[in-house]
């Protein structure tokens, strides 16, 4: 086994390797960047070195920085983890020549499988179905156009290298081909370093299903079953799980089968994954991943191998430790993916400090895979992803349980989270029956988080109560009226969706009665533990989560959430009167700026896009007018709230 490993990430996945390293007696070697200084994944590890500034390019992208690293402190391998340089065979080889194991596939097995092109050519010679897509030739914009016209519409345009849903398009007709083709190509650019594309048929209400593969130096490769990657938006996964619900036992031989073939048809070696599209009783290769996948805990947890361990003993030229007849699929698990993005200002990436940070306990039903830690500066520069809640049960039903009661544990305060989306997803019943398929989230999506106070008061009540817990409930009061020889009343006005709404408290002697309207609710509070509040509404026992950010009260329990302020939620709309600054929604890089001053733009017009955790994001005119001044230019840092141009009337 090898001596010292550099772990060429950050964030969870690099805590993940290191977790696995140390119980194999290896000592780890992390590297950040000058953001990462301070990171979880750097204090854990045995030593650290600096690779470069935030910038991911000149950090974690940059080959020559970590080859030295890994020179100067005696590595005996490097460990991609997943993005980043993991798909990337320019490095694979770097590590090769500089006479450091690189723990994954040959150079030439990730240039085949990773450039999406290659790898469908491969598999169809290896007898695996495929879409209708570009070939290889088919690099330029003119080429791809007439690529598109022969595959049909909608067609999905994707970078040739790289994955995560990043540089991922639907088009749905030719005239919208080329504006999608040249912000693909800038997209894939920034965060793989490759700008060619493929052009891929696109199949809506299709299922995203892969299959882990493993294999050694001896000839052996196998599969370790399947994963459900269907619930995803913007082609980035979101909740995965193993095995896939309502998945025949004749079509998962099918897969598995196929994925295997695969494997062996380019001389694989290491963990990879086959990724397929599932639709009825067809499926098609999408693509493979030459890594190990952000996933890949759900199968950990129904196979019980540790994935990392058998990456690093394969790299050492160990045989694959078990046959294919010795693993075993047993039980169910799922796996949520939590981002820093706002779910209710459509998914937009969010930063700021982790004020505070409360997990569930982890257990044999509950794993977390974290990169972050109270006091973590979440910033534009990397990927929006904090953590992965993991659940496990006998049965889908009890890791569906397991989860959502996971999730109402988890409290994140100070940056946006989608953890009460991803609550919303375990409640809805059209994702419990198991019938899924990758256009299911976008339904989701379209249901607020926010519950109407008509049908969830008691979270209102919840959250009044949650506010006493924490003793700053007096902030809210609006008054405080004094009746002789009667229960007190406090009046308690809370925002919601823009709407204020005013509360009526009532002090009882062992309780207390919330009216709103017609409605009250009876309230009894036995009590507060790991940060639930525990109380019985109207006789009907309760657990919420009550988080308090300033003026901000948030309130989610497993029937429903709601978030509450004194003020109006969200940000403001640009004022329609005769000079409206627009404001950036987000924090991050200007790219592109579409108008000049004394400009005439129509409403929805395309005004900017700005950058931000490897996505780009258009701003559009709010309405008519002209373009009186723009404050920013490309290549310009700019904070959530700026206001980035003004626009007055024409």
């Amino acid at each position: 086994m090898f001596a010292r490993l550099l772990i060429a990430n950050r964030g969870e996945i690099a805590c993940r390797i290191e977790r696995t390293a140390r119980r194999l007696g290896i000592e780890t070697i992390a590297v950040f960047s000058d953001s990462d200084a301070d990171a979880p994944h750097v204090k854990q590890a045995s030593r650290a070195i600096r690779v470069g500034p935030a910038n991911a390019t000149e950090s974690y992208l940059n080959i020559s920085a970590i080859i030295e690293a890994a020179l100067k402190n005696n590595a005996d391998a490097i460990h991609p983890g997943y993005g980043f340089l993991s798909e990337n065979p320019e490095f694979a080889r770097a590590c090769s020549d500089a006479g450091i194991r690189f723990v994954g596939p040959s150079a030439k097995a990730i240039r085949q499988m990773g450039a999406k092109q290659a790898a469908i050519e491969a598999v169809k010679a290896a007898g695996v179905t495929t879409l209708p897509s570009s070939v290889s030739g088919e690099s330029t914009t003119e080429a791809l156009i007439e690529a598109a016209r022969r595959i049909g519409f909608p067609l999905m345009v994707k970078p040739n290298a790289g994955g995560g849903g990043k540089g991922m398009h639907i088009v749905q007709a030719d005239d919208d081909l080329s504006a999608v083709l040249e912000r693909a190509r800038r997209e894939a650019r920034g965060a793989f370093d490759d700008d060619h594309l493929l052009l891929e048929r696109y199949l809506p209400g299709a299922r995203h299903i892969e299959v882990q593969i493993f294999a050694d130096q001896h000839g052996n490769v196998l599969h370790l079953f399947e994963r459900d990657c269907s619930m995803q938006r913007r082609h980035q996964k979101v909740v995965e799980e193993s095995p896939a619900p309502n998945l025949s036992s004749s079509m998962r031989t099918k897969l598995c089968d196929a994925a295997v073939s695969a494997a062996r048809s380019i001389d694989y070696l290491g963990a990879g994954t086959v990724e397929f599209l599932v639709k009825d009783t067809e499926f098609f290769f999408l693509e493979m991943n030459t890594r190990l996948q952000v996933e890949h805990p759900v199968t950990e947890l129904v196979t019980g191998i540790d994935l990392v361990e058998w990456q690093l003993r394969v790299a050492c030229g160990e045989p694959l430790p078990l046959t294919q007849q010795q693993v075993v699929q047993t039980g169910h698990a799922i796996e949520a993916r939590i981002y820093a993005e706002d779910p209710n200002n459509d998914f937009l990436p969010a930063t700021g400090p982790i004020r505070r940070l409360r997990t569930p306990e982890k257990s044999k039903a509950v794993r977390i895979d974290s990169g972050i830690e109270q006091g973590t500066l979440v910033t534009a520069d990397y990927d929006p992803m904090l953590l992965k809640l993991c659940s496990f049960g006998p049965d889908r039903d009890d890791a569906l349980r397991t989860l959502s009661q996971a999730l109402l544990q988890l409290e994140i305060v100070g940056c946006k989270t989608n953890t009460d989306f991803i609550a919303s997803i375990m409640r809805d019943p059209t994702y419990r029956s198991g019938d899924t398929n990758t256009g299911i989230l976008a339904v989701i999506a379209q249901t607020p988080t926010q519950q109407p106070i008509g049908t969830l008061g008691s979270l209102a009540a919840a959250a009044i109560i949650g506010l006493r817990e924490h003793n700053i409930i007096e902030p809210f009061v609006a008054r405080v009226p004094w009746r002789l020889n009667a229960a007190p009343i406090e009046i308690i006005r809370l925002v919601q969706a823009d709407n204020c709404h005013e509360f009526r408290v009532t002090h009882e002697k062992d309780h207390l009665l919330i009216g709103h309207g017609n409605d009250s609710w009876k309230i009894v509070v036995y009590g507060q533990a790991d940060g639930l509040l525990h109380a019985r509404v109207n006789g009907i026992r309760v657990q919420a989560r009550v988080t308090v950010d300033g003026d901000t009260v948030s309130v989610r329990t497993l029937s429903g959430s709601a978030q509450f302020n004194r003020e109006t939620a969200g940000l403001a709309a640009p004022a329609q009167g005769a000079d409206s600054g627009l404001r950036a929604p987000l924090p991050g890089v200007v790219l592109e700026v579409h108008v000049q001053p004394g400009q005439h733009v129509e409403s929805d017009a395309s005004l900017m896009i700005i950058e931000a955790m490897k996505m780009e994001h258009t701003i559009l005119s709010p309405r008519a007018g002209m373009v009186k001044a723009i404050l920013f230019a490309p290549g310009d840092r700019v904070d959530e709230g700026t206001e980035l141009l003004t626009i007055v009337d024409a």
